[in-house]
């Protein structure tokens, strides 16, 4: 499973957010500014996040960005389908087929379980359990 270079920012992302004293709203300058990033892409990570529910935006001269929800209830699992969508390990060109479709048959089997676990694993992580 490899995830991509913006996973790790938008956790940090995410982290910032979470930390807020009583859910106070930090806004995207302060978040980049504080990860050394530029705002323009915080922004983008900070949208995928709002689209996916996790974090809600908050107009005014005091908004910025809050948790949608509870840490206890947000996941690495939603964290990672927000920023990378749903992942899959093995994505067949159909070289392996043009040797053995029984073989790839079962290679997509195995690679499809590994993933069902993984994203098991992911789903069992609150983002809480990061906070500690």
């Amino acid at each position: 499973m490899k995830l991509s270079k913006s996973f790790e920012l938008g956790l940090a992302i995410i982290l910032i957010v979470a930390q807020q004293p009583d859910n106070s709203a930090i806004p995207a300058t302060k978040i980049a500014n504080q990860l050394q990033s530029s705002v323009t892409y915080s922004q983008k990570l900070l949208r995928k996040l709002v689209i996916a529910g996790l974090i809600k935006a908050t107009p005014g001269n005091n908004g910025g960005f809050i948790l949608a929800k509870s840490p206890a209830d947000i996941t690495l699992a939603d964290i990672v389908v927000a920023l990378d969508g749903n992942i899959s390990s093995y994505q067949p060109s159909g070289v392996v087929d043009a040797v053995s479709n029984s073989s790839n048959l079962v290679a997509n089997q195995a690679f499809h379980t590994a993933d069902l676990v993984w994203h098991q694993v992911l789903s069992q992580t609150s983002l809480a359990s990061l906070l500690c």
